[in-house]
């Protein structure tokens, strides 16, 4: 075990690291051993409380457990001090101490495509299109591996027989959301794209992890393209994380009264260069539009793509990736609210109905919301299909 590693790892998931001052302590050339005994000496650190539900709750005995699970199921960690860490990335405010990762890293620069989870045809093609010719010209397309623009941005890159990046809220292995089961197998058969993750295998995915992700997606790219959002889309956040590190901010128009675009038209208003076609892109980058046309991705069989992904990330892939992909079943508090939701309901009448806090009642939402079975429209939620 590389002891750096180790202990990168100990401090990464020890609680209150800004409190603690762990990223200045590295940041001024401490060794990352001295600096967990130094943190340890002034008070003795523990593992972050949703971390502790699966590791033990002395960090050094939960990095032990971490890194051997990473290497049982072929999962690389890569600490910010490697030389395979991503530079633009450790340039970011509070980057990430590891990164869990399956599949190459691409030798590649990266571009980042964002939008909405809900897209409509029209908006999915245009993703895909965008994807496919900034792929095809010598970028990794980086997104956030949800339904919506980030399925198609993934796809488009894949199409093209580029390079993906994709950024998860959860472990590693675990594959999030269900319905993008074949896009996991389609990335790993690839051979030239990979997942990334700053959370340790079996951790799953909280409504505030999906924020701090977004960091990463723009961190490590030269742009971030906002193909279709609307005011209140995590979108926007992805896109507000890449000004303040300096990137380019790119988004796409639409029609005038479409309010599905209105956080595009208002990072347009505000200085975010106007995308009407990948060449505003890529000139905007520096890099001509390619000239070579590609053909369709070829995955081979799905059973194909499965096997290749348990070569790659074996902790992925539960078994093989059936012929359709299964169907997402909701327990609990999300089953609930699918049963108040017929075929629509106001948010608020919901919170009243089932007696929760309104932000347990919300992240309950924002889940069905990412696996495609009610869709947001101001203040109500329509059940989807």
């Amino acid at each position: 075990m590389n002891d750096r590693t180790f202990h990168l790892t100990a401090l990464a998931i020890s609680s209150a690291p800004g409190r603690r001052g762990i990223g200045e302590l590295l940041e001024g050339g401490a060794d990352p051993e001295a600096a967990f005994k130094e943190l340890e000496r002034i008070a003795p650190l523990e593992t972050q409380e949703f971390i502790a539900e699966r590791y033990s709750q002395k960090p050094l005995e939960a990095a032990e457990e971490i890194l051997g699970n990473c290497r049982r199921s072929g999962i690389d960690a890569i600490d910010i001090l490697h030389h395979e860490y991503p530079a633009l990335l450790r340039e970011i405010k509070n980057p990430p101490l590891v990164l869990f990762r399956c599949g190459p890293w691409s030798r590649f620069p990266c571009f980042s495509i964002v939008g909405t989870r809900t897209a409509d045809p029209l908006a999915a093609r245009t993703a895909r299109r965008f994807a496919s010719d900034i792929a095809s010209s010598g970028f990794a397309i980086v997104s956030g591996m949800a339904i919506g623009i980030d399925r198609e941005a993934h796809l488009g890159a894949l199409e093209s027989r580029g390079a993906t990046v994709g950024i998860l809220a959860n472990g590693i292995d675990i594959v999030y959301p269900s319905r993008n089961r074949d896009l996991f197998a389609a990335i790993a058969a690839s051979g030239t794209s990979c997942l990334i993750s700053e959370y340790p295998p079996g951790i799953t995915a909280g409504k505030w992890t999906f924020v701090r992700r977004n960091r990463i997606i723009s961190g490590l790219s030269r742009g971030t393209l906002v193909v279709k959002a609307g005011d209140k889309s995590g979108a926007l956040i992805t896109a507000s994380f890449a000004a303040e590190q300096g990137r380019e901010v790119f988004a796409c128009p639409g029609p005038a009264l479409d309010r599905g675009y209105a956080g595009c038209h208002r990072l347009i208003k505000s200085g975010a260069a106007l995308a009407a076609s990948p060449e505003d892109v890529l000139l905007e980058l520096g890099a001509p539009l390619a000239g070579t046309s590609f053909g369709p991705l070829k995955r081979g069989s799905e059973s194909d793509a499965c096997d290749t992904w348990k070569d790659t990330c074996p902790a992925a892939a539960a078994g093989p990736v059936p012929g359709g992909r299964p169907p997402y079943e909701p327990e609990g508090l999300e089953r609930k609210i699918l049963e108040l939701v017929r075929p629509s309901a106001g948010i608020d009448d919901i919170i009243r109905a089932l007696g929760l806090p309104a932000g347990e009642v919300h992240q309950a939402l924002n889940m069905l919301e990412i696996e495609g079975l009610l869709t947001k429209t101001g203040t109500s939620v329509i059940r989807s299909g």
